[in-house]
């Protein structure tokens, strides 16, 4: 599967590490050389240096044909913009970190408004269990490219990541 992950901070490589060692097509984006630098250097993925929620950027990095694109990086706006043009290129699914309150009491009308595979809030999922909100973006990206394999012969991928989500947080409950 070719994934393409906007934001190469914690969360960013901890999702790119566990993608890679399962044998998808990496694809890191983010605007800090260094940060690229060390992903490149220890896994197996490709990285372009620059903005996320830039057109050009994503053409390079392949969104045109991606499977999935995940958007982590610190800024709501990047990530939402980010997989809002990357859908328009023609992505096949994208999932967005959202920390802004605001915009998490919305979450369904920016998701189907954007266009959006899944949004994400790591903060809402676990108020005060940090550990658990990474653990919860790692397992919705697993999720989505799970679900992605299987999206040509089941059909309701939107249904499959929904009720995968449901589930995992009605377990950490």
């Amino acid at each position: 599967m070719k994934i393409i992950i906007v934001g190469n901070g914690k969360v960013g490589y901890a999702i790119a590490s566990q993608l890679a060692g399962e044998h998808h097509d990496i694809v890191m984006v983010d605007d800090n050389a260094v940060a690229l630098q060390r992903a490149e250097n220890a896994l197996d993925v490709m990285c372009i240096e620059g903005n996320g929620a830039s057109i050009r950027v994503l053409k390079e990095a392949g969104a045109q044909s991606a499977d999935l694109v995940i958007a982590v990086t610190n800024l709501d706006d990047t990530n939402l913009l980010c997989c809002f043009i990357a859908k328009k290129l023609g992505a096949g699914h994208t999932i967005a970190r959202v920390r802004n309150p605001e915009y998490s009491q919305e979450i369904r009308l920016v998701q189907e408004d954007l266009g959006l595979s899944m949004v994400i809030n790591p903060e809402f999922a676990a108020a005060a269990d940090t550990d658990y909100a990474y653990g919860q973006m790692m397992k919705a990206a697993q999720a989505m490219a799970q679900a992605g394999l299987r999206l040509f012969t089941d059909g309701d991928f939107r249904q499959q990541v929904d009720e995968e989500f449901e589930t995992q947080v009605k377990n950490r409950h």
